[in-house]
């Protein structure tokens, strides 16, 4: 990956898991809760400093610190998504039948 995309990323998961960040020196932890379908999500997130900049790991957690399964994590992912883009099809679908005469 480009490392001005991965900078960016690094950047957007600091701030979801509100680490500082202008430090890049030293490792850091975060973390940060969402719900994704019916069960509460716990990201343990950990920054490390490399020899080309940082690294992230991130650690899924369930309720009960139990590890959630990365496929269970991708396909509920996966229909958030698909809804998300179906919504914006339609609005988009919507502003161009207003505009048109």
């Amino acid at each position: 990956m480009r490392p001005e995309i991965s900078s960016r990323i690094i950047s957007r998961i600091k701030i979801l898991g509100q680490i500082n960040i202008s430090e890049r020196r030293l490792p850091q932890d975060g973390r940060v809760t969402f719900k994704l379908g019916k069960q509460i999500i716990d990201v343990r997130i950990s920054t490390l400093p490399t020899g080309s900049g940082e690294r992230v790991v991130m650690r899924m957690l369930g309720k009960q610190n139990q590890l959630i399964k990365l496929n269970v994590v991708l396909i509920i992912s996966i229909q958030i998504l698909i809804k998300k883009l179906c919504q914006m099809a339609e609005a988009i679908s919507q502003r161009i039948e207003k505009k048109a005469p």
